[in-house]
């Protein structure tokens, strides 16, 4: 082989190392620019799909998807620079990494720009033959490795295959996408929403633990299905079929005891709302309501505290002291009857206080705000009952009826009485016809208090009242409570 065509071998062999290694760092970086923009793009579209953005955001992620293609396009032509490199920097790329070679095919291609085919020695040539057979030897083709390219052709197939699919399953992420990669669109999707769907109720507060229910009316739409589209925090998207109601044609779904925040919306066929939102917040409730009551005088009962308590059962004139306890700090409190009268409470730290006069039967609640201004009702309402003063309740049980007795007879009396809050006075009266009435006080100014019940016993010596035969004695018994 004469020097020449040993030159020329060399060359064509760089060559082809220079095509395949071009071929693979194009394919590389083509990979690498489509994984990032298909990523940034399903990145833009989630973020306005799940935050139902503005269009001044919409417009913002198409200048920085309009900016990260330029960046790859300045880094795809650098890279196209870099990759034409002449014959000697590629044969010192292929040196450093065969270490075989010896430094030979850089030696070479040194050499032969320097003396060229024509003056060369016989040493050189020997060093050309001896680089060609080492070349041969060392499969210098396998110099760029394929692996990077493979990696980058792999992560932006699979990227571009799950945007294609989200785009073909989902309406909603395909009008998200058609609003980021032109946001001065007006997809009929969105069109179609505010006509097709009302939603109740919509975005909402509520205080944790708080059922929810959820209706959808859809109007001109063909689809018979309608579902609700569910998820929290840390969950993926749920679909759940909505019950229709016959009466009103609304979709219906119930939800129970929500106690994390929600995003929901509702589809039927290819139509989709847009999302809600169901927040959940803490609200101060109450805790514990104790009574004390304050007896009228009248009733001659002592005053009381009923701990943890709510209805009240106190006799006409009580005065009652209410002490709310909630389980947090309160802005406002006040005390609603059903006569739509109220009372303010005077609140410290969790305690709020407050006084009313029992009058009627009725039944009051517990109203207050919280220091967010968020409204607290108890949803207990409490009875008042109030209990009338009665009368006392007298009996004479002995003898009880009529009696016919002789002139010197002695006739013994029992009389009893009983009164809701005590007796202050009982006393038998009586007179024979045509004489002045006589009476007997069975208590007297040493009695201690006022005796709810009184029974008591006397004799009537009829000899003392100097009847005759045919006289009638009349008797009755009276009675005073408070």
């Amino acid at each position: 082989m004469n020097a020449p065509t040993t030159i020329e071998e060399l060359r064509k062999t760089i060559g082809s190392v220079r095509r395949r290694r071009n071929l693979i760092l194009h394919v590389r970086h083509i990979g690498w620019s489509l994984a990032i923009l298909a990523a940034l793009f399903m990145v833009f579209v989630i973020l306005e799909m799940s935050l139902d953005l503005s269009g001044l955001f919409t417009t913002l992620f198409f200048f920085l998807m309009g900016g990260a293609i330029g960046i790859l396009c300045w880094w795809y032509a650098r890279a196209v620079r870099l990759f034409n490199s002449d014959d000697r920097r590629l044969a010192h790329y292929i040196d450093e990494r065969i270490p075989n070679l010896e430094q030979r095919l850089i030696t070479s291609m040194e050499l032969w720009e320097k003396q060229g085919t024509d003056s060369s020695s016989q040493l050189v040539e020997s060093l050309w033959l001896d680089t060609v057979a080492h070349v041969h030897s060392s499969n210098v083709q396998q110099v760029t490795s394929p692996r990077p390219a493979w990696i980058a052709v792999g992560i932006a197939f699979s990227l571009v295959c799950l945007l294609a699919g989200a785009l073909w399953d989902s309406t909603r992420f395909s009008t998200a996408a058609l609003r980021v990669a032109w946001p001065w669109s007006t997809p009929a999707a969105d069109a179609l929403q505010t006509e097709v769907f009302t939603i109740t109720p919509g975005d909402i507060f509520i205080r944790r633990g708080n059922d929810v229910a959820i209706s959808a009316r859809v109007e001109n739409n063909r689809s018979q299905n309608v579902f609700i589209h569910l998820r929290d925090q840390a969950s993926e998207w749920e679909r759940v079929p909505m019950r229709i109601d016959e009466t009103t044609s609304d979709h219906l779904y119930y939800l129970p005891e929500v106690t994390d925040d929600l995003s929901y919306y509702v589809s039927s066929g290819a139509a989709e709302s847009r999302q809600y939102r169901i927040k959940v917040y803490d609200l101060t409730g109450v805790e514990t309501i104790d009574i004390d009551y304050i007896y009228p005088e009248y009733t001659g009962l002592e005053n009381k505290t009923e701990k943890n308590g709510g209805d009240i059962i106190a006799p006409a004139g009580t005065r009652v002291q209410l002490r709310v306890a909630f389980d947090g700090p309160i802005e406002k409190g006040v005390l609603k009857f059903e006569d739509g009268t109220s009372v303010d409470l005077h609140h410290a730290d969790n305690v709020a206080i407050g006084e009313f006069t029992v009058t009627k039967d009725g039944s009051y609640r517990v109203d207050a705000l919280d220091l967010g201004g968020r409204h607290i009702e108890n949803p207990l309402e409490y009875l008042i009952r109030s209990t009338a003063d009665l009368p006392p309740e007298i009996a004479v049980d002995v003898p009880g009826r009529d009696l016919k007795v002789m002139a010197l007879e002695e006739v013994s009396i029992a009389v009893s009485a009983s009164d809701d809050f005590g007796i202050t006075k009982l006393a038998l009266n009586y007179n024979v016809a045509g004489q002045l009435e006589h009476n007997v006080t069975f208590l007297d100014d040493q009695t201690s208090g006022a005796p709810r019940a009184v029974d008591e016993k006397m004799v009537l010596y009829l000899e003392d009242l100097r009847v005759s035969p045919g006289d009638f004695i009349a008797y009755f018994l009276t009675a005073e409570d408070n």
